[in-house]
């Protein structure tokens, strides 16, 4: 039988490891094994990613993905507004954004938020923009 204290645990050690939070937990002197973290640091990890969540439920190494986050897809530049389960929400940063930019200070935003949804194709092509 277990008790509501290890089920507790084991969801927020899944949590952390479904989320991309490992890899933030490995650039830190920090245990790898989950077995070994304090509860105080399993509940501030996953704190952590409801404040700032990233979209390396989507694929470990897009845990640098974040909301306000920039990213290439193809020939098209994208603003991340919001990240769920299996999609990215995201703004086109076409010429008219790029002459103004205050179109894409929000939320709200002035110009339409686009709903993507990934597979494993368009992983393979998503590229980071500093």
């Amino acid at each position: 039988m277990f008790d509501q204290k290890s089920i507790t645990r084991t969801m927020l050690i899944d949590l952390v490891r479904e989320r991309g939070i490992q890899e933030q937990v490995d650039n830190h002197d920090i245990s790898a094994d989950p077995e070994y973290w304090s509860e105080e640091l399993i509940i501030a990890l996953a704190i952590r990613h409801l404040v700032e969540p990233n979209a390396g439920h989507l694929r470990a190494d897009l845990v640098w993905l974040k909301m306000g986050g920039r990213f290439r897809l193809g020939d098209n530049e994208w603003l991340v507004t919001d990240i769920g389960t299996r999609t990215l929400t995201a703004i086109k940063i076409d010429d008219q954004v790029r002459a103004d930019p205050s179109l894409i200070r929000g939320p709200t935003y002035a110009v339409a938020e686009h709903s993507i949804t990934f597979d494993e194709d368009d992983f393979e092509v998503v590229e980071k923009i500093d």
